[in-house]
């Protein structure tokens, strides 16, 4: 009996694994569609030369203005891309609380920039629900407080991000916490967002609150900064939301995040609560992150392109070169627009589509690679700086 019994159990083992990953190759295949309805679009659409108009400003632009970012964005990206590389130390059980350089192998840990910085709390989700992961962290020396997400890794991870079934966003924090709606600036009535992001995110917001609204309180003045890299980005998107609710003014900052809004309701609500577009304009004229949300693609990445047809929200950077070094010259800062490019990635034009170059890097998006590439290699927990 008990040798039927563990067959059985091995039996269940692989077909979990056989169907995740057919799970697996159906994401794949539906991003390939994707990227080929993309190519006859583009190859059939005349080129549109019309300026946008932005209700909130009541001026003409172009869609595609771009602005190069100043030094100090630049070197803040970097430091929250390697912070994002650390976070995958959570799904090998590699990440401790405790100072950075006992906190896990990494040589960003040991030698990176994280002088007199701690690692406050790793979360995981339950054993039984599964999921991402990642930690809270302080640095004393920048004066900021760290929420830090994963990104995809483990099987449940895959499932979380096929879940896209559009579900109505109430806020966990107007839901459980009472939060007077009537107080706050934030109009959702008629939100969609995709829902397995929102579940996942309701575990994450309960482990972490009580954490840094105590660390909040004893350093009054440290900045809240949310970041996330892949699945780890959409999540520090709707944390932002949360923290915002709560009376915070985070910065979030995601990285190759995919679209969390299934509808323009959502979008513009999140937009406008975190104040997109005036973030862009002091992105322009101070060059300072201070608050709001940013999200940075590589515009190698397809990650960002899905799910199809859901929207973006936040204040978008493009990294407009596809191989290593990606230096302060190769980040713009892009105006945004009502049409938050939902089908195709930056600088993808009618005049290049058949260029060698673009052609090439659709190839590259079945590997990922591009969707790693951001400053750094973001790839497990494992030393990688360059793309090999």
């Amino acid at each position: 009996m008990v040798m039927a019994g563990g067959v059985a159990k091995e039996k269940k083992k692989i077909v979990a694994v056989v169907f995740l990953s057919f799970q697996k190759a159906l994401s794949l295949i539906l991003a390939f569609l994707l990227l080929f309805t993309n190519f006859l679009k583009v190859e059939s659409a005349p080129i549109n030369e019309t300026l946008l108009i932005l209700n909130t400003t009541n001026i003409s632009i172009h869609y595609d203005q771009k602005h190069p970012v100043s030094n100090s964005v630049y070197e803040e990206l970097v430091d929250l891309a390697k912070i994002c590389s650390i976070s995958y130390c959570t799904s090998t059980n590699e990440l401790y609380p405790g100072d950075f350089v006992d906190a896990c192998p990494l040589k960003e840990c040991v030698n990176g920039n994280h002088k007199n910085s701690k690692i406050i709390k790793v979360f995981q989700p339950p054993e039984e629900q599964k999921g991402p992961s990642g930690f809270i962290g302080i640095n004393h020396e920048k004066k900021k407080i760290y929420i830090v997400f994963r990104g995809s890794e483990t099987n449940s991870d895959w499932l979380s991000n096929l879940d896209i079934k559009p579900t109505k966003y109430i806020p966990h924090v107007i839901q459980n916490y009472k939060v007077d709606k009537k107080n706050i600036e934030f109009n959702c009535e008629n939100c969609l967002v995709h829902r397995g992001f929102y579940k996942s995110l309701s575990f994450f917001f309960e482990d972490s609150y009580s954490d840094v609204q105590k660390i909040s309180q004893q350093y009054p003045n440290y900045q809240l900064v949310i970041t996330g890299h892949s699945l780890g980005g959409a999540l520090a998107t709707l944390m932002a939301v949360e923290y915002k609710l709560l009376g915070f003014n985070p910065l979030a900052v995601t990285f190759g995040s995919p679209k969390v809004a299934v509808n323009n309701a959502m979008s513009k609500a999140i937009d406008n609560f975190l104040k997109t577009l005036f973030n862009y304009n002091n992105l322009s004229n101070i060059g300072n992150l201070e608050s709001g949300l940013y999200r940075v693609i590589h515009k190698g990445d397809f990650v960002p392109l899905l799910p199809p047809s859901y929207k973006h929200v936040g204040t978008l950077l493009t990294i407009d070169k596809f191989l290593f070094p990606h230096e302060q010259k190769d980040l713009k800062a892009v105006l945004p627009t009502e049409e938050n490019e939902e089908s195709l990635p930056p600088e993808l034009t009618t005049e290049n589509i058949n260029s060698d170059s673009w052609k090439e890097s659709y190839l590259k998006y079945y590997l990922f690679r591009d969707h790693r590439n951001y400053f750094i290699r973001i790839s497990g927990c494992v030393d990688r700086t360059t793309d090999k």
